[in-house]
This record gives C-alpha cells, sequence and structure tokens, in this order.
C-alpha cells in the first residue's frame, strides 16, 4: 500500500477485513469530487477458472437497474416524448386500470402494480428468453394491492411497464434507447443489456452453500429487463454519477425531481415511524452519517451491488460484488463513514452459539412477510447440524445462533438479525428481524407448518 494517503489505507483495509475472513469478493470504488479515494478489485471474477476480479470487471448490478430506467424516463420526458403525469393507459390500453396509473406512480413505486417476482412466471421461465409482453401478461391482470399513488409498494412490474412506456414513446427498443440517450454519450462502454450470454470479461456469480463458494444458479437477463437486467463496472458508475452530479444528462430541476421522496403524508409519517427510507424516482432518498443518501442497490443470484451518492458532498460509495451474501450493507457503511470522519464498528465478532442436533426444530418452518411492503416467504431449516434460511425462489443462507432466542446471517444485501417470538403455547409463531437496516416482523404460515 506504498504510496497511499492515510485515508486511502484506511479505506483498503475495511475491505480486507472482509476479504480475509471470505465474506467479500468484487470491486469497489470510492471518490470525493470524483477523484477516487479507492478503486480496487478483490477475489476472483471465476473461482473455477481462477479469473480474478479487476477494476474493469463487469458484474450484473440487479435492481440498480431501475435508477437507468429511471434516468432514461425523465430523458424522455424532457425530449417531449412523454409526460410523467400522463396515464398509462395513453401507452399500454391493454392494462386494465391504466387510467388510474400515471407514469409518476410507476417511477415511485406507488403504482400497486402486484411484483411479478412473486408470480410463477418467474420460476418458469427462469432460464428463458421472456419477451416483455409476457411479463406483462403476467401480472396485468391481478388485482391492484392499493389506489395508485396513495401508498409505496416496492415492485418489478413497475419497470416492465416503464420499459415498454420507453420503447412505445420514443420509438426505440427500450436497451437501444438507454444506449442512445446514457451509455453512449457518457462513453459507459461496459454498462449494458445482456441479450443472453454473459459479456466478455464479465464476472460470474457464486453462493455459499455449506460453508462454500460454488457458482450460482443463472437467471435469463429478459426475465429481469428494465427492472434488473444491467450489468455495468465501478468506473462506468462513477461516470453515471458525475453525469447527474454535473447535469450532464438531466436538468438541474430534473433531477431535483428525481432525488425528491415521492410519498403521501400519510405515507411520510408511516416511513418515519417505521424508520424505512423514502423512495424518488429510481432511487432510495436516505441519510447516511447525518448526510443526505441517495442510493440503489441490486442483487440477483450470485450478484449484490450498490451505489450510495451524497450528491451535497459531491461523494459516493460503490461496491459490487458477485457472491451473493456479501454483507453489502455493512461494507458501504464502513466505506461512507471513513470517508467522512466518522466512527463506526464493523460487527464482524459475534459470539455465535452451537446448537445441538435437533434443538433448531422448533423454529424450524415457512414464514410469510413484506420488506418495503414486497410480499415475500422464507423457510428456515436444518441439516446435518447446521440451521439455513431459504428465501423462496432466491438463495439460502447460513445463519448462526447469537442468543438463548436469536439468530445472525449474512443474507441478500447485507445484515440480518433475527429474534423468535414466542406465541400461544410456547410455538414460536413469529420473528422479529432488523434486516439490512429495516425492520421486518414475518409470520409462520399455519397452512403449511401445521
Amino acid at each position: 500500500m506504498s504510496g497511499l494517503s492515510n485515508k486511502q489505507r484506511r479505506l483498503q483495509s475495511i475491505v480486507l477485513e472482509f476479504v480475509s475472513r471470505k465474506l467479500f469478493s468484487g470491486a469497489v470504488l470510492v471518490h470525493r469530487r470524483y477523484q477516487p479515494l479507492l478503486q480496487a478489485a478483490y477475489g476472483y471474477a471465476d473461482l473455477e477458472q481462477r479469473r480474478v476480479n479487476r477494476p474493469q470487471t463487469i458484474f450484473n448490478i440487479g435492481s440498480m437497474t431501475k435508477s437507468f430506467t429511471a434516468t432514461a424516463t425523465l430523458i424522455a420526458s424532457e425530449r417531449g416524448h412523454l409526460r410523467l403525469t400522463d396515464p398509462v393507459s395513453r401507452y399500454l390500453p391493454e392494462l386494465p386500470r391504466g387510467d388510474e396509473i400515471r407514469i409518476e406512480h410507476l417511477l415511485s413505486n406507488t403504482a400497486g402494480l402486484p411484483d411479478y417476482l412473486n408470480l410463477p412466471i418467474f420460476v418458469d421461465r427462469q432460464h428463458l428468453s421472456t419477451p416483455r409482453s409476457a411479463l406483462i401478461e403476467s401480472f396485468r391482470n391481478e388485482p391492484l394491492q392499493f389506489q395508485p399513488g396513495s401508498e409505496f409498494a416496492y415492485s418489478n412490474s413497475n419497470w416492465i411497464v416503464l420499459a415498454e412506456i420507453l420503447s412505445r414513446a420514443t420509438g426505440m427498443d427500450y436497451a437501444a434507447f438507454l444506449d442512445a440517450a446514457i451509455f453512449g454519450p457518457l462513453g459507459m462502454r461496459r454498462t449494458g443489456y445482456a441479450r443472453g450470454a454473459p459479456p466478455p470479461g464479465a464476472a460470474r456469480g457464486h453462493a455459499r452453500r455449506d460453508g462454500r463458494l460454488e457458482p450460482s444458479d443463472t437467471i435469463h437477463p429478459s426475465l429481469l429487463d428494465g427492472a434488473g437486467a444491467l450489468h455495468s463496472s465501478i468506473h462506468d458508475l462513477l461516470t453515471f454519477d458525475w453525469a447527474l452530479g454535473s447535469s450532464a444528462l438531466l436538468k438541474p430541476e430534473t433531477i431535483d425531481l428525481m432525488e425528491t421522496p415521492y410519498v403521501t403524508p400519510r405515507e411520510r409519517a408511516a416511513s418515519a415511524a417505521l424508520g424505512r427510507p423514502a423512495y424518488g424516482f429510481g432511487w432510495f432518498v436516505d441519510s447516511l452519517h447525518g448526510r443526505r443518501c441517495v442510493r440503489h442497490e441490486g442483487g440477483l443470484f450470485g450478484f449484490v451491488a450498490g451505489l450510495y451518492r451524497f450528491p451535497e458532498e459531491e461523494a459516493a460509495v460503490i461496491v459490487l460484488s458477485n457472491v451473493m451474501d456479501a454483507p453489502l450493507d455493512l461494507v458501504s457503511r464502513a466505506l461512507a463513514a471513513e470517508l467522512f470522519d466518522e466512527s463506526y464498528d464493523l460487527h464482524l465478532d459475534r459470539d455465535a452459539g452451537a446448537l445441538a442436533l435437533g434443538e433448531f426444530a422448533p423454529y424450524a418452518g415457512t414464514y410469510a412477510g413484506s420488506f418495503l411492503n414486497r410480499p415475500f416467504e422464507m423457510k428456515l431449516e436444518e441439516r446435518a447440524g447446521k440451521c439455513y434460511l431459504n428465501l423462496i425462489g432466491w438463495n439460502e443462507f447460513e445463519i448462526q445462533r447469537t442468543g438463548e432466542r436469536s439468530f445472525f446471517a449474512f443474507a441478500k444485501g447485507g445484515e440480518l438479525e433475527a429474534t423468535f417470538r414466542e406465541g400461544p403455547g410456547g410455538r414460536f409463531d413469529a420473528i422479529d428481524m432488523l434486516w439490512a437496516g429495516t425492520a421486518v416482523t414475518v409470520r409462520r404460515c399455519a397452512a403449511v407448518d401445521s
């Protein structure tokens, strides 16, 4: 690390602590006023081939795609292709209740559309090229979760509809419009929409099974489309952050609109009470270490990613990993703390108690809840003396005991701390969780476990 400043050494040491514990593989960039303080890669892009990660390595960025879809939609609005107050029916007359849903509702996750990732198409077509029309057909006749514009619920369906609106409004394919409006002008040559096979130099996703890293399951990018199909690199994401900070893509007033929470007064009060971040147009609007943080994370089979922007400080933390359970939240928060000279604790040394064989049985079962108002299910089970949490439809994570009724895991996107709640008759019927900083309660599915 010779030649590095003290700040650069401390930033590097944070990531190396996770790497030394085999908790992180990927690439990281931290900048202040667009001058990188840390730009480095760690671990293997492909463990089987022993191909190492490099700063230019391409990673799938999952739901960070939404920030690009939102930016493209706002560019189309500035160019007069559409208006944010337009009803969806103007572009998709085939969508029921499209007269009530406006483009701004889609951008802010307040449309009420159910998430198609919870529907059979996500499992049935995981490895198949799937036209956008089939994705829309899978959810278009499902009932809305609420009156459009009245509440927030994170839903990938919104972003599939936006991709189709962009195509119809501009007369260009969604991916082609992103290339022409964003990636091409900015020279983002390592960012794009993979049609099938991964692009040259891309990292391979990995998952941890029984304590070992293995190649993860895959998903065809067309199944994620405008919600999560893009790939990128740390340097391209630095360019994107610069473009938003310098108004190279959008007018300052449009960027302000994008980064302003879009919620009703009632929902704003509920979000504050629950400690839940607000959502603008394609970005979570939060605070981190006392500074406004405009951010988005992404996660899919074998990958997690995060872009944490601090507009007032002209700074950002970019973390891309090709390991599904990399502690994205911990890494990014610690790097941001060091960047701003704030205190932090990595929380990596926990007293994990062993469980006797069969001792986990009272906790095992299937539980259901919602994360950011998006429904999900998870299954807890014991195998060969180890305990596992399976996010149904996604991935599995080993969990460790930290107390009499408390457990811990590095799960999708960040730390998951779980405390089991005992119900009538001594049965554990609910779990209070803190998942990547968000409070979540899940309840046992009696129909499944009774």
